[in-house]
Formats: structure tokens, sequence, C-alpha cells
């Protein structure tokens, strides 16, 4: 199995140097939707190395981006949001951004309204786990080292 790279997913050295160590194929292609994908697994993942890239892309333009991008979940595909922190949702409510004012408390409402309104998933994990846990997620198997939401 293939597990396809969006071509603008950036910083991800970390995760392509576990599908390196493990055999894992990879390569890059443009993805209308999320940042890693494997034929014929019924997942999509949307990356994000932080809380507050997370944060960044909702109050930049508005969230127009980001809500573009759920919008373009295909029917057949359920998409996991996978953030690259040591925390769990409930936590989210408790996080404060270094840089700008958005709080924790709005974060978290965004993350449970899309849940809501898009069926996705929000899975947490550390970033030396991230190529390990899509791995596991895209072609089965273990991996889950946090807590699924």
């Amino acid at each position: 199995m293939v597990i396809y790279i969006d071509t603008r997913e950036k910083k991800n050295a970390h995760i392509m140097s576990y599908f390196l160590r493990h055999g894992i194929v990879f390569q890059s292609k443009k993805l209308d939707c999320g940042d890693y994908w494997a034929e014929g697994s019924p997942v999509i993942i949307e990356r994000k190395s932080s809380l507050l890239e997370l944060a960044g892309n909702i109050t930049k333009d508005g969230g127009k981006r980001i809500s573009a991008e759920l919008k373009r979940i295909p029917a057949d595909k359920r998409l996991v949001l996978l953030v690259e922190e040591n925390i769990s949702l409930d936590a989210v409510k408790d996080w404060r951004s270094p840089r700008t004012k958005f709080l924790g408390v709005a974060l978290h409402r965004y993350l449970l309204a899309w849940m809501d309104k898009y069926q996705i998933e929000v899975q947490f994990c550390h970033k030396n786990s991230s190529g390990k846990r899509i791995a596991a997620l895209l072609c089965g198997g273990e991996g889950n080292d946090a807590d699924i939401y």
C-alpha cells in the first residue's frame, strides 16, 4: 500500500523518516482533501503540527479555507484531524495561545462543532508518534498511543 502525502504538506520530515525506517512506501500527490491518504483506505488524515497552527487556520481568513476543506470530505471517507500535541480534547479548553488572544475554549468549541457537523474524529499524539499513528490509521494495525475522540 502507498501512502500519499499532499504536495502542500510542510514540515513533515519526522513522518517521512518514520516511513523510511519502517519500509512504508509513500509519494507526494496533490490531494483534494487532507494531508495523508492511502488508496482503498476509508480514512483521510488532516495533520496539524500544533494547536497554535490549528488556531491560526481558524483565525486566518475567517476560517474559510479550513471550512472549505472540511466540506470536501468525500461521503465514503472519514476525516481524522490529527493534532501533534500531547493533550486531550477536554484539556484544549485550558490551552492559551502564546501569540494571539485566541482561547482554548473557542478552539474546543470549533472542534466539537466540526465533529458534529462533518463527523470528523479528532486525535492527538506526540510529534514523535505521528508517523506511526498515520500508518496505523491508513494501513490498519496498532499505533494508537493516545486517546481517540
